[in-house]
């Protein structure tokens, strides 16, 4: 069982440089869900599942777009034109 700890997420980061904190947060909570919740740790299922995440909180990032995932009206398959519609080419539906 390896564990991705947050000294070694931390630890890319250089001394004295600016850094986006929203980015290395984000990896470590991906990766503590990854483990507590879904019980990876490595290996191809961790990486695809960590993937998807990642996309799923790209494209509901703004509060706009996480509105589609709130209200079933809005999960239509738009295709480029709606956040559902990239969702769903992202993770290939």
């Amino acid at each position: 069982m390896k564990w991705s700890k947050p000294e070694e997420v931390l630890s890319q980061i250089t001394i004295n440089t600016p850094f986006v904190a929203h980015r290395v947060t984000q990896q470590i909570s991906l990766e503590v869900i990854l483990q507590t919740v879904f019980g990876l740790y490595e290996g191809e299922r961790f990486q695809k599942i960590k993937q998807l995440l990642r996309t799923m909180l790209n494209v509901f990032s703004s509060p706009l777009s996480s509105a589609f995932l709130l209200y079933a009206i809005l999960r239509q398959d738009l295709g480029a034109w709606s956040p559902w519609g990239i969702f769903c080419v992202s993770v290939g539906k």
